[in-house]
């Protein structure tokens, strides 16, 4: 096993209100070069340059490079903010959906957000501003790896730990935002134990702040069709958009239940729409006892009428993994 590093410079004007990129990942901007990447088999070896990444693609969810305009889209390992904009997947091609209703659909489709999440993405921008006003440098670091494809998921995103340097001094922005409040954890198989127990700790203190977890429910049938994403906003302060919230997890998942069920395609519950697409997780406690022998989960296994009963940190998802190839096409399995 060893640690993947990549050294880039995270671009503020990225960041909500300006930019789209929000608080925890979806499209966190890291610029890099030729010279950005290295590995190292294991905490002892020192680092080495590794050019596998610089024209490799990802094949997941679709086919993609993974540096593209000199930049790497990162994903936080670990957390998960209130969505800042997300919009229902397209459906899929099936007899049963007519050219009127998929027109329907696409038109009721918009990108919605959570309660909190550009509280959050502004947070996260202050706190990078006070370092420097422009750009940040940084080190994107995925532990525990063995094959390239383990550090990029389904969509082409690194899956990582970002740190950066304040005053001579490292912070880790994954737990920084845990410490603060500004997310939840949201753990993978991916993940070992020791950094499922760091971001608990430090999810611990955050839970002590008003933010998130102060507006955090379980409710899942207060959709609010009127939240969605704003822009071109130039009056804001945190706590603004301080209002209840479901996890984000099962946020992605209502904004879908609710859009099917605009058009029709959907009319049970939300534990019945969970039913067909079967989000497995395993239990936490059982996952660091047992591992891959763990009893699976789904989440529609543990709804009480609208209410989710189990919380963001009692939950292991498995990582989606995707394979990363080279020009040629070829799966690339050593640094």
């Amino acid at each position: 096993m060893g640690t993947l590093k990549i050294i880039g410079q995270i671009e503020l004007k990225q960041f909500w209100p300006e930019g789209l990129s929000d608080a925890d990942t979806s499209s966190i901007l890291v610029s890099v070069d030729q010279d950005s990447f290295f590995f190292r088999k294991d905490n002892q070896s020192p680092y080495r340059k590794t050019k596998i990444f610089n024209t490799a693609s990802v094949v997941g969810k679709s086919r993609a490079k993974l540096v593209k305009n000199n930049r790497v889209k990162v994903r936080f390992q670990g957390i998960d903010a209130p969505e800042l904009h997300y919009k229902a997947p397209p459906l899929q091609n099936d007899p049963a959906v007519s050219p009127a209703l998929r027109k329907e659909y696409n038109q009721k489709n918009k990108e919605f957000r959570q309660n909190l999440s550009e509280s959050a993405t502004f947070a996260l921008r202050k706190f990078l501003k006070s370092i420097n006003d422009t750009v940040v440098n940084c080190e994107v670091l995925s532990h525990n790896v063995d094959k390239p494809r383990e550090v990029v998921d389904t969509y082409g995103r690194f899956v990582a730990n970002v740190n950066v340097k304040k005053k001579n001094k490292t912070v880790d922005l994954n737990v920084w935002l845990a410490k603060e409040g500004w997310v939840v954890p949201t753990f993978y198989t991916s993940m070992s134990e020791g950094e499922m127990a760091e971001l608990l700790g430090a999810a611990k203190k955050g839970k002590k702040k008003n933010r998130i977890w102060k507006y955090l429910r379980t409710d899942t049938g207060k959709f609010k069709y009127s939240l969605q994403f704003r822009k071109n906003v130039t009056d804001f302060n945190m706590g603004d958009d301080n209002d209840i919230l479901v996890m984000p997890k099962l946020f992605r998942r209502q904004v879908s239940y609710e859009m099917q069920k605009k058009v029709g395609l959907s009319t049970g519950k939300i534990s019945e729409f969970l039913a067909k697409s079967k989000d497995p997780f395993y239990k936490i406690d059982e996952f660091i006892l047992e591992e891959f022998e763990a009893k699976l989960y789904y989440l529609d296994e543990f709804f009480s009428g609208k209410k989710f009963q189990l919380s963001p940190e009692d939950l292991v998802f498995r990582e989606k993994y995707s394979n990363v190839v080279d020009e040629n096409g070829v799966a690339i399995l050593n640094w």
